[in-house]
């Protein structure tokens, strides 16, 4: 879920922002040797930027019942914001598995506010059949989507969406633009 206030001069500051900020290295690797950009790169690439633009940024873990997340706020010199959250149903009462979830819910949220890509870009997915891997930019899109619509996820599904192939991507994607998170579910779930 997404809210905005109401914008007016931060719109031009986040064009500029975006202008100048070059997606981060990919120094970490994950499952099936994924490269990706900690959190800790992330930042490093945009503090400074943001800063010099008027704007700061807050991450907060929130935890509603059985969901957890993290809620990021793009704040503007201005007083205009952009809020959003991502999270997903987390029973595990292990504090280690909830902070490396919570992390990675504040890389993907930062990432995508800042409109940047912290995963490989392997310009090889065009070159694959449909059953490939899904490309960085339909995962992208997907995880831009399922922060919009406040999709709870579960360790199961996070694991799987890094594996996702463009097939299944595409029809994830047309699931949450049809507002139907069961089907989404379930088509991530296979």
């Amino acid at each position: 879920m997404i809210e905005f206030s109401d914008l007016k001069e931060m719109p031009k500051a986040l064009v500029k922002v975006q202008n100048l900020i070059n997606n981060p290295k990919k120094n970490a690797k994950g499952m099936h040797n994924a490269k990706y950009a900690t959190l800790d790169e992330v930042i490093s690439v945009s503090k400074k930027i943001l800063a010099d633009n008027g704007f700061s940024v807050m991450q907060s873990p929130y935890n509603d019942g059985e969901v957890m997340g993290v809620e990021t706020i793009f704040i503007h010199e201005s007083g205009e914001y952009i809020r959003g959250r991502f999270g997903s149903k987390f029973t595990s009462a292990d504090p280690q598995k909830a902070g490396g979830l919570i992390t990675y819910y504040r890389r993907y949220s930062l990432s995508a506010m800042l409109n940047v890509a912290s995963e490989n870009d392997d310009d090889a997915d065009s070159l694959k059949p449909a059953s490939a891997g899904a490309s960085d930019k339909q995962k992208k899109f997907l995880h831009t989507l399922i922060i919009e619509k406040n999709v709870n996820l579960t360790e199961e599904l996070i694991a799987k969406l890094k594996t996702i192939n463009s097939k299944q991507c595409s029809e994830a994607i047309q699931a949450l633009q049809a507002h139907n998170i069961s089907e989404f579910n379930k088509i991530v779930a296979r």
